[in-house]
């Protein structure tokens, strides 16, 4: 007796529940479906946007199968058609990618559950985040890592640009820079963004950060700085195939494909900030021995500054 497809590809109750999100639907299909309908779900849950973005054919193309692998993907899922997926996913994340993206969701109750113990809870999202870092440091290209530091220690200038969330990782990458002797600036404002830009040139840096990397600020003033002032760019992002790695000379993606996109911007936020930390650590290194005069004075400032006897902080 031949096989139903339509049976064979999303049984009854994954076609009755229409309560799940596209984005659930596909997290909750993968680990049960592999080869071709495999990699076509692990290309959409690691890049949903640009997923979102293509027509059959193309996300065949991008997930490196064939448009009867997508259509049997969609229809694993439960929709009966491409089209159908399409719009539910461009729906799903238009209404909730920001909620989604905040928080790791396997780390919160589910509904009519109750929330686990608030010190197991901590545990977890410990333990996520490390686990989240060392991806990351396992996904790290050398020679990426070696390119940036290089650029951020031989320029002239560098400007820092990042709007809600990536903005305080860029004020405190200006600080770390200024401290380590480096012309550096930093702004969430897209006008100042601009402005800054157009006074750079083959000589300077732009860093730009952006975990879904799809922010018009960020990404707009990277191309201008890239492609009108010749200025060398760097973005830090924690979505692969994300717009912003387009227009950068150097690109980071903190973690590889293996975290799931519901934690990652979540998680960017520490990995970003340790990526940070870590690649001006090393351009620090690297210039010390010139800026070190400049440091000692620096501290003794400060600590005049922190350290006021009675006297003085009485007054």
């Amino acid at each position: 007796m031949a096989i139903d497809a339509e049976r064979q590809f999303h049984p009854p109750e994954e076609r009755a529940d229409q309560s799940r999100s596209c984005l659930e639907r596909v997290q909750e299909a993968q680990p049960r479906i592999r080869g071709a309908r495999g990699k076509v779900g692990e290309y959409v849950l690691s890049a949903p946007w640009e997923a979102r973005e293509s027509s059959i054919t193309e996300l065949a193309q991008r997930s490196g199968t064939s448009e009867n692998a997508v259509s049997r993907f969609v229809r694993t899922l439960g929709y009966a058609s491409y089209r159908q997926f399409s719009q539910a996913l461009s729906l799903d994340l238009g209404r909730s990618v920001a909620l989604s993206y905040a928080f790791p969701l396997d780390g919160l109750p589910q509904e009519g559950r109750q929330p686990e113990p608030s010190e197991q809870m901590v545990t977890r999202v410990f333990r996520f985040e490390v686990a989240c870092l060392e991806d990351t440091l396992a996904n790290l290209d050398p020679e990426k890592v070696r390119q940036a530091v290089a650029a951020l220690s031989e320029a002239r200038q560098i400007l820092l640009v990042g709007t809600g969330s990536a903005a305080p990782l860029c004020q405190m990458a200006q600080y770390r820079l200024s401290n380590a002797g480096l012309d550096a600036a930093w702004s969430a404002d897209p006008m100042v963004m601009v402005s800054e830009a157009s006074r750079l040139g083959p000589a300077d840096v732009v860093l730009g950060i952006s975990y879904n990397g799809r922010s018009r600020p960020a990404v707009e003033t990277l191309a201008y700085a890239r492609n009108e002032r010749s200025a060398k760019t760097i973005c830090v992002t924690a979505a692969h195939g994300a717009p912003i790695l387009e227009q950068a000379d150097i690109g980071f993606v903190v973690f590889g494909t293996a975290v799931p996109p519901a934690g990652a911007r979540f998680s960017g936020r520490v990995a970003g900030l340790v990526l940070l930390e870590a690649l001006i650590t090393a351009v620090a290194a690297q210039k010390y021995i010139e800026m070190r005069p400049r440091l000692a004075e620096m501290n003794r400032a400060q600590r005049h500054i922190n350290e006021l006897d009675e006297r003085e902080d009485t007054k």
